[in-house]
């Protein structure tokens, strides 16, 4: 049995990199040397762009022999095992590349382009120098280099500015900027792990995500569904990830992969309920769809608040806090209450005292510290005022104009109708099995019992008597207003089953083509109605009951429903016109 040594075509890969087949873009060599001084622990790295030569010295460690350049797939440095040695050679990218010079400490490297590819020979001439370099000198000719000196110059500046080390352009320091500085989030969180430092926030688009460094670089923005809808920068750390070769823009999606996108996911779900917990009603409904994108529903439930309460404040205070020392700031830190309006304010708010975020929110990072007055409530959530309330059932705020009238309706008979404001509180009701508000379109049943309707004492007939000239104006019966003893039965049914079986006084209620008013609230045993005339005693009973008057009459009037603006108005119109009715008398 004979063997063959597998070995690498050196020179086929170099033509495939001039080519073009390898690198997306010729400018990707400023990357690649960039990254060369990073790994070599450079502080300074200059840069010289003039006419068609292209040069770089850094004062990093530099390299004993021209081997850690010239070998593809090779590296020596201490600072970092990836023998990623193809990136330099991303040089040959470059157009009409003609020479290619390397120094460090005593050897220089002279790479003569055409020479290479005209033998096919994948060679370079080494030599001595006596000025020893301690970094490296790279320097590039080609007349492309003088054609796109300025947008080899802005590559220089865009990338140069988020390195670790000064770098200078033609003898000019390139200003730092800090790469967090992009997160332009109203909360942020920052996240320190083995394999990661990021920095995240949140985001109203839910296909936007991290964008991710290494080793300073750009590598691209996740494309996992799992950690969409959040907006950051995520720098990775040493072998947390596989990246592909040649240029690492993209990252192999394996194992390591999936622990990595899984931890991220994690800190999200953490941001997000922190988020929750802390902002105001008005912010959360803005961010809802992201934060449903991103945490399951069982998890946000627990922390889901409403404006059925007031919303806490934050105490921010010198030493301990106490109510003698606290000031109360709310959320936008713009309104304070002083210590003396403490005690009120405790008694109105509905829940624990914690933390809001700060005006400054675009800086709030990771999990607030939180800030207690000893024994002040605890903050209620909606899921608690959920399940205290027994009668409910839930509407969409987009749904308010269409169902108004079954949800005043639902309101009239006791029943706690829960606005859903977001998709969140929509989820959060279907989980807990709170019925829509259309459950009641058919649910609710009311029967009036009336019982002993006739005109027992002379009271209740000059009552009656005493409005006659309501009959007359709006040519009704004399007998259309009668006396009797009335409840209201109301059960309500949700899904089908009687929830709640309720009996309710009544004040009156029409009945066909009579309206009968009840005996006991009526009150007439408070009015001396002796039946000679139109008295002070007169006009007192009839005030006390003209609301009901009106009420019952805009009902066999104009047909209208308890409970809608239609009803109202026809009362208030009533109402008016009964009342210039008796003032003529």
């Amino acid at each position: 049995m004979s063997k063959i040594q597998i070995t690498s075509d050196a020179s086929q890969k170099l033509k495939k990199i001039q080519a073009g087949n390898v690198f997306e873009s010729p400018y990707v060599f400023v990357t690649e040397l960039m990254q060369n001084s990073y790994r070599a622990r450079a502080k300074n790295v200059s840069f010289h762009v003039e006419g068609n030569r292209f040069a770089v010295i850094d004062d990093g460690v530099g390299s004993r022999s021209p081997k850690s350049i010239l070998t593809l797939d090779y590296s020596d440095w201490e600072s970092t095992d990836e023998g990623f040695g193809i990136g330099f050679w991303s040089v040959l990218a470059i157009p009409n590349l003609q020479v290619v010079q390397v120094r460090s400490r005593k050897w220089m490297a002279t790479v003569s382009v055409p020479t290479l590819f005209a033998t096919g020979a994948p060679e370079a001439e080494i030599d001595t120098v006596e000025n020893q370099i301690d970094g490296f000198y790279v320097a590039l000719v080609s007349d492309w280099i003088a054609e796109h000196k300025g947008s080899i110059l802005e590559e220089i500046r865009k990338i140069g500015e988020t390195q670790p080390y000064d770098v200078y352009v033609n003898g000019t320091k390139i200003s730092k900027r800090d790469i967090t500085a992009d997160v332009d989030s109203e909360f942020r969180r920052v996240i320190e792990t083995p394999k990661m430092t990021a920095t995240i926030g949140i985001t109203t688009k839910t296909w936007e995500s991290p964008l991710l460094y290494y080793e300073r670089r750009e590598v691209g923005y996740l494309s996992s569904h799992e950690v969409n809808g959040i907006t950051g920068i995520v720098e990775l750390k040493k072998n947390a990830l596989n990246l592909k070769e040649p240029d690492r823009k993209s990252v192999v999606k394996n194992q390591k992969y999936d622990s990595f996108i899984n931890t991220l996911h994690a800190e999200a779900v953490k941001m997000y309920l922190g988020f929750i917990e802390n902002a105001p009603e008005e912010k959360v409904n803005e961010y809802a769809v992201a934060i449903d994108y991103v945490v399951p529903v069982d998890q946000y439930e627990k922390v889901l608040t409403t404006s059925d309460e007031p919303f806490a404040m934050t105490i921010e205070s010198e030493g301990e806090a106490t109510e003698d020392n606290a000031t109360l700031i709310a959320f936008d830190g713009t309104t304070t209450i002083t210590p003396a309006q403490y005690e009120q304010a405790s008694a109105d708010v509905v829940g624990k005292i914690v933390p809001a975020m700060p005006s400054n929110a675009g800086t709030a990072v990771g999990t607030a510290t939180h800030t207690h007055l000893g024994g002040a409530p605890r903050k209620t959530t909606l899921k608690e005022l959920v399940r205290a309330t027994k009668k409910k059932v839930w509407i969409k705020a987009s749904e308010m104009e269409s169902l108004a009238e079954i949800k005043s309706k639902a309101e009239y008979y006791g029943i706690k109708v829960f606005v859903a404001k977001n998709v969140l509180h929509e989820k959060a009701f279907k989980k807990w099995g709170v019925s829509h508000i259309t459950a009641l379109e058919d649910g609710i049943v009311k029967r009036n019992i009336k019982t002993d309707v006739m005109l027992k004492t002379d009271k209740e007939i000059n009552f009656i008597r005493l409005l006659q000239p309501i009959t007359k104006k709006y040519s009704l019966p004399e007998n259309t207003f009668l006396i009797g003893n009335l409840k209201l039965i109301v059960e309500t049914n949700l899904d089908g089953k009687v929830i709640d079986r309720e009996t309710m006084g009544v004040a009156g209620v029409k009945d066909g083509n009579h309206i009968i008013f009840d005996r006991k609230s009526l009150g007439l045993k408070r009015f001396h109605l002796y039946g000679n005339g139109f008295g002070q005693h007169e006009m007192k009973a009839l005030m006390a009951n003209l609301q009901t008057i009106a009420h019952e009459l805009a009902h066999m009037l104009y047909g209208t429903t308890d409970n809608t603006v239609e009803h109202y108005k026809a009362q208030e119109q009533i109402y008016d016109e009964i009342v210039r009715l008796y003032l003529t008398f």
